[in-house]
């Protein structure tokens, strides 16, 4: 494998040397100009599939531009069997699309938890007054129910993403 990381650009390269890439897939990546492979990694690491299918799937959504050499009609025709061009313009855009947001959660995810953490303590917090939470099964048993439900289902997935960090450290 080392052989084959060294056959792409440096930043993919970089990105793809801590993972499980086929060896035939940094094949597929050769075939693309360096921003390419650069975009595909990333999309690789972001999806955490390093497969072959994948990488190809991808090449197919690769505008010619961005090929190291520009497919001939019938090559270009057997990127996309079965597909117009606007359709594979629309994949394309689509693709990236997906990309762009699926960055922009893992991003701001980190952020979600502790914003949701928050809320759960304080909804705690307010459950643990004693008139309050009467008050609330008297008034409002449903959503006292839910609440109570909620909170349990945070607390488990909090225990459990602490033993998963710990046990990868």
């Amino acid at each position: 494998m080392p052989d084959d990381i060294n056959s792409i650009c440096p930043e993919a390269a970089r990105l793809l040397q801590n993972c499980n890439v086929a060896p035939s897939t940094f094949a597929v990546l050769r075939r693309m100009k360096r921003l390419r492979q650069e975009e595909v990694a990333e999309r690789m690491v972001a999806f955490s599939n390093y497969s072959l299918a994948f990488a190809e799937r991808l090449l197919a959504l690769t505008p010619p531009q961005l090929l190291v050499r520009h497919l001939t009609k019938g090559q270009a025709a057997s990127r996309f069997v079965g597909q117009c061009p606007a359709r594979a313009k629309k994949l394309q855009h689509e693709e990236a699309e997906l990309a762009r947001e699926l960055l922009r959660l893992r991003h701001s995810y980190g952020k979600d938890v502790l914003t949701f953490t928050i809320y759960c303590k304080f909804v705690e917090r307010l459950l643990a007054n004693p008139r309050l939470e009467h008050y609330l099964r008297e008034k409002y048993s449903g959503a006292l129910g839910v609440l109570r439900f909620a909170l349990i289902g945070a607390r488990v997935r909090t225990t459990l993403r602490r033993r998963i960090v710990t046990i990868v450290k």
